[in-house]
């Protein structure tokens, strides 16, 4: 049936003596035990075949050990075959495993034998009770199956979510590396190419300046605009640079990157606290990356949003893990009534998430804003 041998095998704590014995067993008797386990997982055809396969057994069971029984323990025995049929085949296969085995034995075992008939008020009585029970259990039984099924497709599905979204969580984290690598080759092209060309022009006009004087008033005043703007020109550039991924943070460490980021804001009433542990410098380059983005995004609400004159900024290393903490005394917002905080917000968020941490916002209206980030040593590893 294409079913594996081993799916029925029982579980043990001690698992030992279990599998030892389960190994014993003959593998015709192995693959019959897998079959039956697996019988209310087949077509409506295949379980009532195995009930009455059910029922079947029971009746030669009750011939093999006829001169142990009466015809008054006959009935109960079938009790068994039936609630085997209800935990084995579902409900209804196991009412037609009740129908045959209980006429069954009616023909076979009970005196008057050969009749279906039922002789005498104590014979209903004792069917109508056996059939009651049996119903009872065969019910009990077999929506205790159903609620078994029901609890292992919830876990197969749980498990199945899990490792997709696993999967999910690794292709992100990819995405975002190949993408800070591209960031990287392109601050890298920019910063070798177009603006050292634009340097070497600015050099050139400079020393034309000093060299010439016989130009005009009119070239002097040409030139100077040209070396102005190839000025701002590369100050735009490097600006950009920065923005996109500074070379500082993969040429010096973390502390320089946010000390950059700190020196570009142009608000001298601003007061900044910066405390960083100097082992953040010597984090992996995907930490300090993750570090560095949630700082940026945190930085960069602060200045458009807070309106507040006073940040502090602390990066502190453990054995293991690693906390990132920005704090301002600005406008702050009811954190608790913000549905998605953002995208920056929902941003930084996930990519401590990503990196197997996770990020706190504390925020209240009038009393600032706190950005707690932690995230494991291994997490980017």
């Amino acid at each position: 049936m294409g079913i594996p041998t081993d799916s029925f095998q029982p579980k043990n704590p001690h698992g030992k003596p279990v599998g030892r014995f389960w190994e014993s067993l003959p593998p015709w008797l192995r693959r019959l035990l897998c079959a039956i386990d697996s019988a209310d997982q087949r077509s409506l055809f295949t379980r009532c075949g195995v009930a009455i396969a059910f029922a079947m057994v029971g009746l030669w069971c009750r011939a093999e050990l006829g001169f142990l029984l009466e015809s008054r323990h006959t009935f109960p025995l079938f009790a068994l075959a039936n609630v085997l049929a209800a935990r084995y085949c579902r409900f209804y296969p196991s009412l037609l495993s009740l129908v045959v085995g209980f006429w069954g034995v009616r023909y076979l075992f009970v005196a008057p034998r050969g009749s279906f008939l039922l002789v005498g008020p104590s014979m209903q009585y004792g069917a109508a009770v056996f059939f009651a029970s049996s119903l009872l259990m065969q019910t009990v039984v077999a929506y205790g199956r159903n609620g078994q099924n029901r609890a292992r497709q919830s876990a197969a599905r749980l498990q199945a979510m899990t490792v997709e979204l696993a999967q999910q969580a690794t292709i992100l984290r990819r995405l975002i590396a190949v993408q800070e690598n591209e960031k990287q080759t392109l601050c890298h092209e920019f910063h070798d190419g177009l603006i050292q060309y634009a340097v070497g022009a600015l050099m050139i006009c400079e020393g034309y300046q000093q060299r010439s004087t016989a130009h005009s008033a009119a070239d002097t005043r040409e030139i100077e605009y040209a070396a102005e703007s190839l000025r701002k020109g590369i100050e735009d550039g490097r600006r950009v640079i920065r923005g996109i991924r500074p070379a500082v943070l993969d040429d010096v460490g973390l502390s320089a990157a946010i000390e950059e980021i700190l020196a570009d804001w142009t608000d001298p009433s601003m007061r900044v606290t910066l405390t960083i542990d100097p082992q953040a410098n010597r984090l992996s380059p995907e930490l300090q990356t993750t570090l560095y983005r949630i700082a940026q995004e945190a930085l960069a609400n602060v200045r458009k949003h807070s309106h507040s004159k006073t940040v502090s900024i602390g990066i502190f290393v453990s054995d293991t893990c690693v906390q990132l903490k920005v704090q301002d005394t600005g406008d702050g917002f009811e954190a608790d009534t913000t549905k998605t905080g953002g995208f920056g917000l929902l941003g930084m968020k996930e990519r401590a998430k990503l990196a197997g941490g996770e990020v706190r916002v504390v925020s209240r209206r009038g009393a600032g804003t706190t950005v707690n980030c932690t995230v494991p040593l291994a997490g980017c590893g």
